[in-house]
Parts: structure tokens; sequence; C-alpha cells
């Protein structure tokens, strides 16, 4: 059964439309699969004839052979609409850590040219929910991942060179607002991609470097999803006060094993001095 993805209600329709209303928290969701059955019902015989060979390597998840083909058609004819969303879909599915910003500004670029076509198109909205989403994937892999680093970054050096480490955490939360900044600009409509990445953000801010227009925008993601799944929301919440507590935790850990490394050098040097007096009265 199809459930609405803000705030988890059956949804009721024919399945081969492209979105369907909620009737609870009134949420237009797009029908992912509507991009497979519009490629289904292509007449190819009025089309480009490399349409369907794109169409084929794109359903069999081929995404960079279909990408390749996408980009020879609207070369001869940048006129082709459907070509404009499916490169912009194959940009999306391969996406990663290294190409992801050129990856997110390439599909928004087809997007836009898609839409310049015909702003009305079904295709485009149904498209552009799913880039959306599928980029929004990559995007919270990537920003996760940052975080971590700056995390694991900022612990390693503390107890060394605080300094250092607040550049290194500083460095490491940079990477994860220029991804976030996608991510929030262009949010996913999915709740369980867009919630998560305003959590990562908001756990941020107690580094102090945090963006203010990241932060209000975090905060009014996670008070949408409010509105319409209450439950999620407050899953949400969990997750941040937890994450925060752990930070605060293991900054309390770093704290005490660099009081324990500076009471161990102490140690050592007291038994230094109380060796080298014994000596020195041995001499006397």
């Amino acid at each position: 059964m199809r459930e609405c993805k803000a705030c988890g209600s059956p949804l009721s329709g024919d399945p081969m439309v492209s979105s369907w209303k909620c009737e609870f928290c009134k949420t237009v969701n797009y029908n992912q699969e509507y991009i497979k059955l519009y490629a289904k019902n292509i007449d190819f015989s009025k089309t480009h004839n490399l349409l369907q060979v794109g169409m084929a390597s794109y359903e069999g998840q081929d995404y960079q052979k279909a990408l390749d083909i996408f980009e020879k058609i609207l070369f001869e004819n940048s006129a082709c609409q459907d070509a404009w969303v499916y490169a912009a879909l194959c940009t999306a599915y391969l996406a990663d850590l290294s190409n992801l910003e050129k990856s997110a500004k390439k599909a928004d670029s087809y997007l836009a040219k898609a839409r310049e076509l015909n702003p009305d198109s079904v295709l485009v909205s149904v498209g552009n929910s799913v880039t959306r989403n599928v980029l929004g994937k990559a995007l919270l892999k990537a920003i996760k991942r940052s975080c971590e680093m700056a995390e694991k970054n900022y612990f390693a050096y503390e107890s060394i060179d605080k300094s250092h480490a607040i550049k290194k955490r500083s460095q490491e939360l940079e990477i994860a607002y220029l991804y976030a900044t996608y991510a929030l600009d262009n949010p996913p409509d999915d709740p369980e991609i867009s919630g998560p990445i305003a959590v990562e953000i908001l756990r941020s801010v107690d580094a102090g470097i945090c963006p203010i227009h990241l932060k209000n925008k975090s905060e009014n993601i996670l008070n949408h999803i409010k509105t319409v799944n209450i439950s999620y929301y407050e899953q949400l919440q969990l997750q941040l006060r937890s994450s925060k507590s752990k930070t605060g935790y293991s900054s309390f850990i770093g704290s005490s094993v660099k009081c324990l490394v500076i009471g161990i050098i102490v140690y050592i040097v007291l038994q230094t001095l109380i060796i080298l007096f014994a000596i020195f009265d041995g001499f006397d």
C-alpha cells in the first residue's frame, strides 16, 4: 500500500497517475514509478532514434550509458524535453562523494532546460522530485561523513593542540555546510531524507561556526515535519538530543584524558626530582 511520505497516511487513487495529494496533511506525493511508466509509453516512432536505446539503458540501471546517449540526443536536438529530464535523473543516480557538487549543479541545469520547454510538464515535476530525493541521499551521506570527521579530528587533536583541533573541525564542517547549502536550498520532499539532513546541521551548531541561514532552514524543515508527522518529528528531536549528549560525553572524556596525561607528566617529573635529590644527598 502506498503511504504519504510526510505523514504516513495511506494514499488512494490510480497507481498510474503522476502524483497524489494526501487527504490528511495535504502534501503532494509524486509517484516515482511514473518515471518508469512514462518511459514505457513513449511513442518512439515520433522521437529521436537513440531515445529508445537511452530509455532501455535507464531501465536497466546503466545510468552512465544512458546519460551518454541522452547528452548525444541533446547535442543534436536541444528541444527534446524527455532527454533533459532523464539526463538529470541519470546524473543524480551517478552522484557520489567524488563528483557530488558538480553532479548536483549539472542535474539542476538539465531540469531547468526541461522546465523552459514546458513549465507545466508533469514529467518535469516528477523528475524534479525524484532527482532531489536521489541527490538528497547522496548529500546526506556526504554531510554525515564530514560531520563525523569533524568530531573525530577535534577529539584527536584537542589534548595536543586545541587551536589546531578547532581548525581541523572547522575545515570538515565547511565541507558539510557546502553540501548542506545545496540540500537545504533544494530540499528533498521525502522527510526521511530532509529530516536527517536538518538534524546533522543542527547538531553541529555547538561548534559555533554554523551559518545562521542553514540553522534557520534546518529548523524550518523540522517545524514543517512537526505539522504533518509529530511522531517522526519526535524521533528526529530524540536523535538531536542524543547526538548532543554524545558530543558532551566525548568532550568530557577528552578533558579527562588530558588531565590524566598532565597528571602522569607531573608524577614523572616529581619522581625524577626525588631521585635526583637522593643522588645529590648521597654525594654529600
